[in-house]
C-alpha cells in the first residue's frame, strides 16, 4: 500500500511509543519520514524505526533535538 508515496512527514517525539508507530506506519505506506527525538536514550529505537522504513521500501532519516 503506497497511499502517501511522494509526500514527506515530520514525526516529532518518534524516538518510542506512538510516535515511533506513527512514523514506522507512514514509511511502510510510501512517505519519505523525518523522526525527531531527545532523548540520548531513543536513538537506538529510532535507529530500529529507520531500518523497518527501508526494509519496507521507504526513505527515513533522523534528527535529535538539542537544546
Amino acid at each position: 500500500m503506497q497511499k502517501f508515496k511522494g509526500k514527506t512527514a515530520l514525526i516529532t517525539g518518534a524516538g518510542t511509543g506512538i510516535g515511533k508507530a506513527v512514523a514506522e506506519y507512514l514509511g511502510k505506506n510510501g512517505a519519505n519520514v523525518v523522526i525527531n527525538y531527545f532523548a540520548d536514550n531513543q536513538q537506538a529505537s529510532t535507529q530500529e524505526s529507520i531500518a523497518e522504513i527501508e526494509k519496507n521500501g521507504g526513505k527515513a532519516l533522523w534528527c535529535k533535538e538539542t537544546r
